[in-house]
């Protein structure tokens, strides 16, 4: 299973890098057998981010 990240010459929205960073954090779960809450708004960013670190 891998994980691709498209730019397409374009400036990454804000949008852009949470789904990526979800889509991290959702291998990153799956892998080692977690289950993946849904993220809603920042606080769920810095909530998983401190979770996975």
């Amino acid at each position: 299973m891998g994980i691709r990240l498209g730019v397409n010459n374009s400036a990454l929205s804000v949008k852009d890098l949470r789904d990526a960073i979800i889509s991290l954090a959702a291998a990153y779960c799956y892998q080692s057998g977690r289950r993946l809450m849904e993220i809603k708004g920042k606080d769920g960013i810095i909530y998983l981010i401190r979770a996975l670190s």
